[in-house]
């Protein structure tokens, strides 16, 4: 899919195609700044084959309509806890991700983030069953006199 050409003011910048999932580590999870809505939380990320980090910042705030729920759910959901107790940030820290775009006035941010998908490997479960059902297919010039 092409890059689409997008007037900007100056100084601002665009890297990344919106609606695109880039796959990436999360390097390092940070306290952020309160931007008068309550603590953050600064997200470190890596985006492979780029230089420099990205970040992502979301409310400390943890409940299932925050974006950082969300963005927690979408990585392991394992990690949610129970309510009253605390997120286990370490836990994140290290993970395979995949991270969505979306372009701003000014700048792109981080709208959203997953678990990395792992494509099937060749010769994997499913790649061998489908082998197996085509062995057991007889096509109509094989078949015997």
């Amino acid at each position: 899919m092409p890059l689409e050409e997008i007037v900007m003011s100056e100084g601002s910048f665009i890297t990344h195609e919106a609606d695109e999932w880039y796959p990436a580590t999360l390097e390092r999870l940070e306290e952020g700044e309160d931007y008068g809505f309550g603590p953050t939380i600064r997200f470190i990320i890596q985006i492979d084959g780029e230089d420099g980090e990205t970040w992502a910042l979301a409310s400390q705030k943890l409940s299932p309509r925050s974006k950082l729920y969300g963005w927690v759910k979408g990585i392991d959901p394992a990690l949610l806890p129970e309510v009253g107790e605390p997120l286990r940030y370490k836990k994140l820290e290290g993970r395979r991700v995949e991270v969505m775009f979306e372009a701003g006035e000014d700048r792109e941010r981080v709208t959203k983030i997953r678990a990395e998908k792992v494509a099937a490997k060749k010769g994997g479960m499913q790649e061998k069953q489908a082998a197996a059902a085509r062995a057991k297919t007889v096509r109509p010039d094989e078949e015997p006199f």
